[in-house]
């Protein structure tokens, strides 16, 4: 069954999750899975996007890194939260963790991508997975290898990007960034500015497979099937890949319409495995 949107279940007095559900006048909230979302401080795009998109009985609960600026010297300092972030999800009860803040897995590489994930699981006790692990995985589940990057970041960050996903074996035929520092000032930009920024690099790039738009403080959720639509190619996002992997690593299996072809495969028997 597909989903557009989630909404929390009523009248399903004697179920309860994996660890336990919320209640509020009768309804109870996350009977289906509690999802653990570690993000950066300085903007609501994240909770705002994946809430919307939820299936029904799934709710989130979250932990914030503080981060002044998105720059090397801003992620470095963020990451030195993880352990803390982590341990206010697992006391939350949560089903899994998504460490999310797109550089904080890519900013150091893959080795660096690795021990901030063993961590997360380390503080947590609770299935993990990084924002940037999260994308890779569904990049190769849609099956783009030549691919345009677009985000909204300094271009000492997008360096680093490139290096990681070049290593995690894709072409990045253009990458291009807005050059944006600040988190309230990314949030602030419209669902517009993704949009066109990414029509710009494809137009640079010649023939390529799948676009990846990264930074979870841009708005995305509203393009993201309209550009899949316009340009004939699938289209990861960072909210996007964070709500798949934190769902399927809860055991969430429902097909969500309406948020690009990712979304949409969750429901799918080949993409799970044993559905």
């Amino acid at each position: 069954m597909a989903s557009k949107c989630g909404r929390p279940g009523a009248g399903l007095g004697g179920l309860s999750g994996r660890h336990g559900t919320f209640r509020e006048e009768g309804i109870m909230y996350g009977w289906r899975a509690v999802v653990g979302l570690i993000e950066p401080s300085g903007g609501p795009m994240l909770q705002e996007e994946v809430r919307r998109a939820a299936p029904e009985g799934v709710t989130f609960v979250g932990s914030r890194m503080y981060i002044e600026e998105v720059s090397l010297k801003g992620v470095e300092g963020m990451v030195t939260h993880v352990e803390r972030a982590a341990r206010d999800i697992a006391i939350m009860k949560a089903d899994s963790v998504v460490l999310c803040g797109t550089p904080a897995g890519f900013f150091k590489g893959h080795a660096f991508n690795r021990e901030v994930t063993e961590r997360l699981e380390k503080a947590s006790g609770l299935p993990s997975m990084t924002q940037i692990s999260a994308v890779v995985e569904g990049l190769r589940l849609l099956g783009p290898r030549r691919i345009v990057v677009a985000t909204a970041y300094l271009d000492e960050l997008n360096e680093r990007l490139r290096d990681f996903l070049e290593e995690a074996g894709f072409e990045v035929l253009v990458l291009k960034g807005l050059q944006q520092r600040y988190n309230w000032d990314i949030y602030r930009l419209p669902p517009s500015a993704a949009y066109r920024l990414t029509r710009d690099a494809l137009k640079e790039a010649g023939d390529a497979e799948g676009i990846f738009i990264s930074c979870g403080g841009m708005r995305t959720f509203d393009i993201i099937d309209t550009l899949e639509r316009d340009l004939g190619l699938p289209v990861v996002t960072s909210n996007q890949a964070a709500l798949w992997a934190g769902l399927r690593m809860g055991q969430v299996r429902e097909s969500i319409e309406g948020y690009g072809q990712l979304l949409r495969k969750l429901g799918d028997a080949d993409e799970n495995g044993d559905v």
